[in-house]
């Protein structure tokens, strides 16, 4: 979920809205985070860092899967993406993603260099190929 609130009471609100089977939380915001995960089994909250408090283990978890998976098939409605808006989420499409790249490959809309989701579709475009890539 892309603008996950950090606040307890908005996150519990949050997660009682759009009911996660999984979350990953950074070790850093564990502890306030934990009474809005509460609803979720403890096997389902992955920890990122080294005090993971009994839950799984983000380093873990990523050290046992399989170096390379092979692309899934995915209908071009089934969501990709979910944005907090503060009260709900709105999820965007695989469609809707596509879409969006297409429309700034095309120069359409005002996609320039300054535009800040530029970071996110060049991570995208490479996660399309199977590259690795990295938000900063």
């Amino acid at each position: 979920m892309i603008g996950a609130p950090s606040d307890p009471e908005d996150l519990a609100r949050c997660v009682a809205a759009t009911r996660p089977v999984t979350a990953v939380v950074h070790e850093n915001r564990l502890s306030e985070a934990e009474p809005a995960l509460a609803p979720l089994a403890r096997e389902a909250v992955v920890v990122v860092g080294a005090a993971v408090g009994g839950h799984r283990s983000f380093i873990d978890e990523m050290r046992t899967q399989p170096s390379w998976l092979p692309a899934a098939d995915v209908r071009g409605d089934a969501p990709a993406l979910g944005i907090w808006t503060g009260a709900t989420a709105q999820m965007v499409s695989h469609a809707d993603v596509a879409a969006w790249l297409e429309e700034a490959d095309a120069g359409r809309t005002g996609h320039d260099q300054d535009d800040p989701a530029r970071a996110v579709r060049a991570m995208l475009r490479a996660f399309a190929k199977g590259e690795a890539a990295i938000l900063a």
